[in-house]
């Protein structure tokens, strides 16, 4: 299948870039994120998940050492995790001297001191990742994924900080510490992306990654109706697999946003088809409805990336009015096809 790629994901990237301005006196630190992802590595793996598995927590092996303990701690990360989804070398030179570099840093230091401050025990994430992960197995047995690895890349791209690869997840864990830093200028970026970097967040956030490696992408160019099935689907999935999380945590909303796209559904909906913007390729003409943005600019006081939302509801529609699994929902391409099984009615009811 192929990985769902969200335009928007590039377009938020382009719009954020002003933390490269923060970063740009500690060149070392986009080089090394740049270094340590490149070229990650294939495992087909699929084995069941087992009882008692454990986050591995990779910037603890780098930091929590000393320069002659790194390279072997490096050497026997390697072979005990061969999937972990970070490009370890500890035989080459260069790598080891940049891996020096990174560690030494006085703000990489005071980074990861912060992280280690709020994440230096994550237990409370391990009984809750790896039982969602197998939930997920079992409703979609394509789908997984049976390792997990912290890092700290202090590159701040928000749209990574979760990598779902093969069957390992990587969980950039200096993203979800992201309002402590204030002092940097939160690295240049925005405050209502900066408030939703915290540890409520992470265990949804690994569980849609999961969902969009395995969407299949609709032909080009896409509709905004292809932008919102893919994240409904991708919300579902989310749905069966954590049941019990707030939907709010799931779409990253306040409670606030929350409620006014469940209250403005009708709205929101009348506005995509009066409009005639359903079937619209025009990226630019649509954007403002996909961005991570304070708000969508067509409404007042609104909630942002509002196809989310509906694309969740149609989805959600969808799969109760029609015979499909988890596994054909998210291999199937055709969100018109969709859209027109679903019967989908905006807002005759809520959801819960």
């Amino acid at each position: 299948m192929s990985t769902y790629e969200i335009k928007t994901w590039t377009a938020n990237n382009k719009s954020h870039t002003g933390h490269s301005a923060h970063l740009s006196r500690w060149a070392l630190l986009p080089l090394f994120a740049v270094i340590l992802l490149a070229g990650c590595r294939n495992n087909s793996d699929t084995g069941q998940a087992s009882d008692g598995q454990h986050i591995t927590r990779f910037e603890q092996i780098i930091f929590e050492q000393s320069d002659i303990d790194i390279q072997s701690r490096l050497r026997q990360t390697l072979q005990k995790h061969p999937d972990i989804p970070l490009r370890i070398r500890p035989d080459d030179e260069d790598y080891m001297q940049l891996i020096y570099g990174f560690v030494a840093d006085p703000t990489v230091r005071e980074i990861y001191d912060t992280v280690q401050q709020l994440y230096r025990d994550l237990g409370w994430l391990e009984k809750q990742l790896f039982p969602a992960l197998q939930r997920a197995h079992e409703l979609c047995p394509v789908v997984n994924y049976q390792n997990a690895y912290t890092c700290v890349l202090a590159d701040f791209d928000y749209d990574s900080r979760v990598v779902a690869q093969d069957s390992s997840l990587r969980i950039a864990l200096d993203i979800y510490a992201l309002p402590s830093f204030a002092k940097f200028g939160y690295f240049g970026l925005p405050l209502f992306i900066v408030n939703m970097c915290n540890s409520q967040q992470i265990l949804s956030d690994c569980i849609i990654a999961i969902a969009k490696q395995h969407i299949t992408t609709p032909k080009q160019p896409l509709t905004l109706l292809d932008y919102m099935i893919c994240e409904g689907k991708a919300l579902y999935f989310a749905d069966r697999v954590l049941p019990s999380v707030p939907d709010s945590i799931k779409i990253r909303y306040t409670k606030e946003q929350y409620e006014w796209v469940r209250g403005n559904e009708q709205d929101i909906w009348a506005y995509f088809v009066n409009n005639q913007l359903l079937y619209e390729t025009d990226y630019m003409r649509f954007h403002n409805f996909i961005d991570d943005a304070p708000k969508t600019n067509a409404f007042k006081n609104s909630a942002p990336r509002t196809t989310q939302y509906i694309g969740w509801q149609i989805v959600n529609q969808y799969m109760k009015r029609n015979n499909c699994d988890i596994a054909d929902l998210l291999k199937e391409p055709d969100s018109q096809k969709i859209l027109k099984l679903s019967g989908y009615k905006p807002n005759k009811t809520f959801r819960h």
